[in-house]
Protein backbone atom coordinates (compact mmCIF):
# COMPACT_ATOMS: atom_id res chain seq x y z
CA UNK A 1 0.00 0.00 0.00
CA UNK A 2 2.79 2.32 0.96
CA UNK A 3 4.31 1.46 -2.90
CA UNK A 4 1.18 2.62 -4.67
CA UNK A 5 0.79 5.65 -2.32
CA UNK A 6 4.62 6.61 -2.97
CA UNK A 7 3.61 5.86 -7.04
CA UNK A 8 0.93 8.02 -7.27
CA UNK A 9 2.66 10.88 -5.60
CA UNK A 10 5.41 10.55 -7.97
CA UNK A 11 3.08 10.50 -10.26
CA UNK A 12 0.72 13.42 -9.68
CA UNK A 13 4.12 15.24 -9.57
CA UNK A 14 5.61 14.12 -12.18
CA UNK A 15 2.14 15.03 -13.92
CA UNK A 16 1.57 18.89 -12.68
CA UNK A 17 5.33 19.54 -13.37
CA UNK A 18 4.93 18.32 -17.10
CA UNK A 19 1.53 19.81 -17.19
CA UNK A 20 2.80 23.60 -16.02
CA UNK A 21 6.46 23.04 -18.33
CA UNK A 22 3.38 22.38 -21.12
CA UNK A 23 1.48 25.67 -20.21
CA UNK A 24 5.14 27.76 -19.76
CA UNK A 25 6.32 26.62 -22.99
CA UNK A 26 3.14 27.29 -25.02
CA UNK A 27 2.33 31.12 -23.23
CA UNK A 28 6.15 31.64 -23.31
CA UNK A 29 7.83 34.96 -23.71
CA UNK A 30 5.74 37.40 -25.46
CA UNK A 31 7.00 37.47 -29.09
CA UNK A 32 8.94 41.17 -29.68
CA UNK A 33 6.61 43.63 -31.45
CA UNK A 34 8.57 44.94 -34.24
CA UNK A 35 7.85 48.45 -36.18
CA UNK A 36 7.97 48.86 -39.41
CA UNK A 37 11.18 50.94 -40.91
CA UNK A 38 10.94 54.47 -41.41
CA UNK A 39 12.70 55.31 -44.46
CA UNK A 40 13.38 58.75 -46.34
CA UNK A 41 12.90 60.01 -49.75
CA UNK A 42 13.55 63.20 -51.67
CA UNK A 43 11.61 64.43 -54.52
CA UNK A 44 9.40 66.93 -56.48
CA UNK A 45 5.63 67.62 -55.85
CA UNK A 46 3.39 66.73 -58.53
CA UNK A 47 0.14 67.11 -59.62
CA UNK A 48 -1.13 63.59 -58.29
CA UNK A 49 -1.30 65.20 -54.64
CA UNK A 50 -4.31 66.03 -53.18
CA UNK A 51 -5.41 67.06 -49.96
CA UNK A 52 -4.32 63.44 -48.21
CA UNK A 53 -2.02 62.56 -50.81
CA UNK A 54 1.24 63.53 -51.44
CA UNK A 55 2.73 62.60 -54.74
CA UNK A 56 6.88 63.09 -55.55
CA UNK A 57 9.13 62.09 -58.25
CA UNK A 58 12.29 61.28 -57.34
CA UNK A 59 15.65 61.74 -59.21
CA UNK A 60 15.36 58.49 -61.15
CA UNK A 61 11.68 59.90 -62.59
CA UNK A 62 10.15 57.15 -60.30
CA UNK A 63 6.90 58.42 -58.52
CA UNK A 64 6.09 57.76 -55.14
CA UNK A 65 2.23 57.98 -53.41
CA UNK A 66 2.00 58.58 -49.54
CA UNK A 67 -0.58 59.04 -47.11
CA UNK A 68 -0.45 62.75 -46.51
CA UNK A 69 -3.56 62.68 -43.36
CA UNK A 70 -0.96 62.92 -40.80
CA UNK A 71 -0.91 66.60 -41.42
CA UNK A 72 2.64 67.07 -40.00
CA UNK A 73 3.97 68.53 -43.44
CA UNK A 74 6.05 71.54 -42.77
CA UNK A 75 6.64 74.55 -45.68
CA UNK A 76 4.58 75.28 -48.60
CA UNK A 77 2.66 72.55 -50.19
CA UNK A 78 3.64 73.64 -54.02
CA UNK A 79 3.45 71.59 -57.02
CA UNK A 80 7.57 71.10 -58.06
CA UNK A 81 9.01 72.26 -54.71
CA UNK A 82 11.75 70.02 -53.92
CA UNK A 83 10.95 67.69 -50.48
CA UNK A 84 11.94 64.95 -48.08
CA UNK A 85 9.67 62.77 -46.93
CA UNK A 86 10.06 60.47 -44.01
CA UNK A 87 7.34 57.50 -43.96
CA UNK A 88 6.68 53.99 -42.91
CA UNK A 89 5.59 51.23 -44.74
CA UNK A 90 2.13 50.15 -43.20
CA UNK A 91 -0.11 47.61 -44.89
CA UNK A 92 0.89 48.11 -48.15
CA UNK A 93 0.82 51.60 -48.09
CA UNK A 94 3.62 54.57 -47.78
CA UNK A 95 2.54 56.63 -44.73
CA UNK A 96 4.39 60.10 -44.29
CA UNK A 97 5.37 60.53 -40.63
CA UNK A 98 6.96 64.27 -41.34
CA UNK A 99 6.96 66.02 -44.99
CA UNK A 100 9.70 69.39 -45.27
CA UNK A 101 9.53 71.70 -47.97
CA UNK A 102 13.09 71.99 -48.83
CA UNK A 103 13.17 75.19 -51.20
CA UNK A 104 11.00 76.44 -47.92
CA UNK A 105 13.91 75.38 -45.29
CA UNK A 106 16.94 76.55 -47.53
CA UNK A 107 17.55 80.01 -46.82
CA UNK A 108 19.43 82.61 -44.55
CA UNK A 109 17.19 82.34 -40.84
CA UNK A 110 17.93 85.05 -38.22
CA UNK A 111 17.25 84.36 -34.61
CA UNK A 112 14.09 86.15 -33.16
CA UNK A 113 15.28 88.16 -30.04
CA UNK A 114 18.52 86.24 -28.74
CA UNK A 115 18.13 86.04 -24.95
CA UNK A 116 21.81 87.39 -24.80
CA UNK A 117 21.47 90.15 -27.68
CA UNK A 118 23.97 88.46 -29.81
CA UNK A 119 22.67 88.49 -33.43
CA UNK A 120 22.74 84.73 -34.88
CA UNK A 121 22.28 83.90 -38.33
CA UNK A 122 22.08 80.07 -40.03
CA UNK A 123 22.35 79.71 -43.46
CA UNK A 124 20.97 76.29 -44.73
CA UNK A 125 21.84 76.37 -48.37
CA UNK A 126 21.13 73.68 -50.89
CA UNK A 127 24.38 71.98 -51.31
CA UNK A 128 24.07 70.19 -47.60
CA UNK A 129 26.30 73.17 -46.03
CA UNK A 130 25.26 75.20 -43.15
CA UNK A 131 26.31 78.75 -41.98
CA UNK A 132 26.59 80.02 -38.49
CA UNK A 133 26.76 83.87 -38.00
CA UNK A 134 27.64 85.45 -34.32
CA UNK A 135 27.43 88.77 -34.86
CA UNK A 136 28.13 88.61 -38.59
CA UNK A 137 31.52 86.31 -37.81
CA UNK A 138 31.01 82.64 -39.17
CA UNK A 139 31.18 79.44 -36.89
CA UNK A 140 33.20 76.32 -38.39
CA UNK A 141 31.68 74.09 -35.19
CA UNK A 142 29.37 72.83 -38.11
CA UNK A 143 29.64 72.47 -41.38
CA UNK A 144 26.91 70.04 -43.26
CA UNK A 145 22.96 69.85 -42.53
CA UNK A 146 20.91 66.91 -42.51
CA UNK A 147 17.21 66.32 -42.32
CA UNK A 148 15.66 63.16 -39.75
CA UNK A 149 12.15 62.55 -39.71
CA UNK A 150 11.69 66.37 -39.02
CA UNK A 151 14.50 67.32 -37.65
CA UNK A 152 17.68 69.46 -38.94
CA UNK A 153 20.52 67.76 -38.01
CA UNK A 154 23.60 70.01 -37.76
CA UNK A 155 26.84 67.95 -38.26
CA UNK A 156 30.78 69.32 -37.11
CA UNK A 157 33.43 68.87 -39.80
CA UNK A 158 34.86 65.41 -40.02
CA UNK A 159 38.23 66.48 -38.08
CA UNK A 160 36.08 67.31 -35.14
CA UNK A 161 33.58 64.61 -35.16
CA UNK A 162 35.10 63.12 -32.16
CA UNK A 163 34.68 66.20 -29.78
CA UNK A 164 32.07 68.46 -31.30
CA UNK A 165 28.38 66.35 -31.03
CA UNK A 166 25.39 66.82 -33.88
CA UNK A 167 23.30 69.10 -32.83
CA UNK A 168 19.28 68.45 -33.45
CA UNK A 169 16.40 71.09 -33.85
CA UNK A 170 13.19 69.81 -34.11
CA UNK A 171 11.21 71.46 -36.74
CA UNK A 172 7.53 72.71 -35.22
CA UNK A 173 6.97 75.26 -37.29
CA UNK A 174 8.06 76.39 -41.22
CA UNK A 175 6.35 78.83 -43.17
CA UNK A 176 7.74 81.17 -46.33
CA UNK A 177 9.10 83.71 -43.69
CA UNK A 178 9.76 82.18 -40.69
CA UNK A 179 11.23 78.40 -38.69
CA UNK A 180 10.60 77.69 -35.30
CA UNK A 181 12.58 74.41 -34.18
CA UNK A 182 12.32 73.10 -30.68
CA UNK A 183 16.14 72.32 -28.80
CA UNK A 184 16.74 70.86 -25.67
CA UNK A 185 13.43 71.33 -24.62
CA UNK A 186 13.61 75.21 -25.48
CA UNK A 187 11.48 76.67 -28.95
CA UNK A 188 13.93 78.70 -31.16
CA UNK A 189 12.53 81.36 -33.35
CA UNK A 190 13.87 82.34 -36.44
CA UNK A 191 12.63 84.90 -39.05
CA UNK A 192 13.46 84.71 -42.80
CA UNK A 193 16.75 86.99 -43.45
CA UNK A 194 17.40 86.23 -47.29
Amino acid sequence: MKHYLISTIVVLIVFVACTGKKNEEANGPEPLLTMPVKADIVGAITEGTTMNTLEVVDANGDTTTFDASNNRFFGENKVGDSVTVSYIPIDNELVSSTIINLKSLQHTWALDKPEDGIKQYMEIDPHGFVHLYINKKESNKYLRWDINDGNIILLPPADSVKTVPNDTLEITALTADSLTVRKDGKELKYWRYN
